[in-house]
């Protein structure tokens, strides 16, 4: 595996910071400051020998995955799954669960659309943003008028 420039970097900054820090912390032992020139010798090192963490604190995981099925496999798992209609829609998969199921009307659409048209010339329809709660409550222009007065 490559590691790329910014996780060497990275690695370095850490090891030295933190033979910074035990050397802070042991400053009255005898043994002259470690040199920059061994630093990173004991960087190099440390980093062969498989000693450094990658970027992050996560520790090293201890077993990867190894799948048992090859690619074209696990394709056509996929493929059948869509057709059958297994497969949650992209996103969030429980968002389709949390919707209400649709209401089936019993009008034709024509009819709603006469209603819609009828309550408008009555002004019995609510402005956009101005329902007081989801269910849309129908209210006159009169009663608009008085409830902002």
């Amino acid at each position: 595996m490559r590691t790329g420039p910014i996780k060497l970097c990275t690695s370095i900054a850490f090891v030295a910071s933190t033979l910074a820090f035990t050397q802070a912390s042991f400053a009255q032992s005898e043994s002259p400051p470690t040199s920059r020139t061994e630093v990173k010798a004991q960087t190099r090192a440390a980093n062969k020998s498989g000693e450094l963490l990658k970027a992050g604190e996560a520790p090293l995981p201890e077993k990867t995955f190894q799948s048992t099925k090859t690619r074209i496999d696990r394709k056509a798992e996929t493929i059948e799954a869509r057709k059958r209609g297994d497969l949650p829609p992209p996103g969030e998969a429980t968002y389709k669960a949390q919707l209400p199921a649709p209401i089936q009307s019993s009008k034709l659409r024509a009819e709603r659309k006469a209603e819609t048209l009828q309550a408008a010339k009555d002004g019995n329809l609510t402005p956009a943003g101005e329902a007081e709660d989801p269910a849309m409550v129908k209210t006159t222009p009169r009663q608009r008028q008085a409830k902002a007065n």
